[in-house]
């Protein structure tokens, strides 16, 4: 099989925040809100503590601000901005409504958003787990076996189109994964990597992974590994995590 070690499966998103004044608004009840809440895990190695954002986007093009309302995971306040509109340049812009937990307990999944008018719960099955792992390095074809039991809870996950593998010299070659099949909750990865027919087995690197699952209620459709959602009218999740190779 070559000279492969480290061989590690990753999930990867880039998040920019923005940071923005408050506009002179007066609050928005989250009782008046039609409201998505998105949110993001980020479980991998490099973000220790892992970072966990929540996200709260209206649905009827209002630009709230919800100045009043405060939101916890597992009792520990979060922190970010409360929305409202405010000006750059002459135009007038509405500023994200973005929470991130500054402290994170074991074993967390429930997040309380408040305010005097509402109490709303989100409740994500599993979202610190990381229970990914591989059966083994990949073949001369190329393959890799990734056991991820959460992630066919969930719902089949999406597997970001990329891949990389760095040498121990630090060169670095992107690639793609060009098929999935999953089989219970195996999934059998095929990467190519560009200009390369097979994996070069013979070299010792780090090969990288990009992968997601995504827990999502939408009412009244069936949810997959959200087990509350009550108070916005969707819930949705990507929780990213990393394992090595046995």
């Amino acid at each position: 099989m070559g000279g492969w070690r480290n061989v590690v499966a990753i999930g990867s998103i880039e998040l920019v925040l923005a940071g923005c004044d408050e506009g002179e608004q007066a609050p928005t009840p989250l009782a008046d809100g039609e409201v998505t809440a998105s949110i993001l895990a980020h479980l991998e190695p490099r973000y220790d503590p892992p970072q966990i954002i929540l996200s709260l986007k209206w649905s009827n093009g209002q630009c709230p601000t919800i100045t009043e309302a405060t939101v916890t995971l597992d009792g520990v306040a979060m922190s970010g901005g409360h929305g409202g509109p405010y000006s750059l340049d002459g135009e007038t812009l509405c500023s994200p409504i973005t929470f991130v937990a500054t402290e994170v307990v074991a074993n967390a999944t429930t997040f309380v958003i408040e305010d005097s008018s509402a109490s709303w719960t989100i409740e994500v099955d599993d979202l610190l787990a990381v229970d990914i792992a591989m059966s083994g390095v990949p073949t001369t074809g190329g393959h890799v076996l990734v056991d991820w039991p959460t992630a066919v809870i969930a719902g089949q996950p999406e597997w970001n189109p990329h891949a990389t593998f760095v040498g121990e010299a630090g060169q670095g070659i992107t690639g793609a994964a060009v098929s999935s099949t999953r089989m219970g909750s195996m999934f059998d990865l095929k990467i190519k990597l560009l200009g390369f027919d097979e994996i070069p087995g013979p070299t010792p690197g780090t090969l990288t992974i990009m992968g997601t699952r995504h827990p999502v209620s939408r009412p009244p459709r069936p949810s997959f590994g959200i087990a509350r959602c009550e108070g916005p009218l969707a819930c949705t999740a990507e929780i990213h995590v990393a394992a090595d190779t046995p």
